[in-house]
């Protein structure tokens, strides 16, 4: 797991922080996935394993999170 450590705003955006997505699974491109985006470009990632760096998502990017425990899948995924 990640938390978003620095939130930054950047002028333009389309996609927000909170926002519910619906994409192609990267995996399965037949089937559609929805998640809330719960960082956007530019924040600082920081995980809760003290060995994992911390990261920036790169331009373009989200990090989604799944808020249905019937469905949610191991890992958080960053598109």
């Amino acid at each position: 797991q990640h938390l978003l450590k620095e939130s930054r705003n950047f002028a333009g955006s389309s996609i927000f922080v909170g926002d519910v997505v619906v994409f192609n699974d990267p995996i399965d491109s037949k089937t559609e996935r929805v998640r809330r985006v719960a960082a956007v470009e530019g924040e600082e990632m920081v995980s809760i394993n003290e060995n994992d760096k911390p990261f920036e998502l790169e331009r373009g990017a989200c990090w989604v999170l799944c808020d249905n425990d019937l469905v949610k899948p191991k890992v958080s995924r960053m598109l």
